[in-house]
């Protein structure tokens, strides 16, 4: 009969051993990681946050004179913006040259646009908005049955 007892054959205490050092060597990562976690998360918190950036204040749009021009002649479909009303202008078959001047009043943006009318086909014929007398854009064409230009109005 063998009187040893389980757990004292040869070479079992260093296996015991082994796992008490690993065991204690895994408590010792889990806390050191913790440690450096809880740290980290600590300095984010002393250190400045970074100001939220918005975006600036709008502008008021430019209150202004707007005049729309067609040259040419002939008859062309016309459409323009006016900023007093919600959808564009059209104005079907209408002689050239052609010009509206709008009432002073709040403009972002401008657009201008013809399109000729068959058999309405002269050399050269202009777009062109002008903003208070001055003008924000303009586009010549000849080669084209439509002519237009748009331009963004910056506020004042």
């Amino acid at each position: 009969m063998d009187t040893r007892r389980y757990g004292s054959e040869p070479g079992s205490r260093s296996r015991s051993g082994r796992l008490a050092i690993v065991s204690i060597v895994c408590a010792l990562a889990v806390l050191a990681l913790g440690a450096y976690l809880l740290h980290r998360r600590d300095d984010a918190a002393q250190r400045p946050q970074r100001p939220v950036v918005t975006a600036a204040p709008s502008r008021s749009p430019r209150v202004a004179v707007v005049r729309y021009e067609i040259s040419g002649r002939g008859r062309a479909t016309i459409t323009y913006t006016d900023p007093g009303r919600s959808s564009n202008v059209v104005l079907a078959k209408h002689r050239l040259p052609w010009h509206v001047e709008l009432p002073r009043q709040a403009v972002d943006f401008v657009e201008v646009n013809a399109t000729r009318e068959a058999g309405s086909y002269d050399k050269e014929w202009t777009a062109r908005v002008l903003v208070d007398g001055v003008e924000a854009c303009a586009e010549t064409n000849s080669a084209y049955i439509n002519v237009g230009c748009q331009a963004l109005v910056p506020p004042v």
